[in-house]
């Protein structure tokens, strides 16, 4: 439901990670193939629809970072 409620383009990738997480196959090459697939789907997906600016953001979210950075000053204080 989360991968949905992101775009299409992720749940392929969240069925793999779910298989493979909890699924009882083995993780053969027409597997691994298809999660690969995915993963790169997936990407050229956040590269075409977010700025590189936005990648950053969400992966670098600001009010994480505050956290670190306090948590850090508090320790050498």
């Amino acid at each position: 439901e989360a991968a949905l409620s992101l775009g299409q383009a992720y749940v392929p990738l969240a069925r793999s990670y779910g298989d493979a997480l909890y699924g009882e196959k083995v993780a053969d090459a027409i597997v691994i193939d298809q999660a690969n697939a995915a993963h790169h789907r997936a990407e050229r997906h956040l590269k075409t629809h977010y700025t590189r600016g936005q990648r950053l953001a969400a992966v670098y979210r600001p009010t994480r970072l505050l956290r670190t950075i306090r948590r850090v000053f508090r320790r050498s204080a």
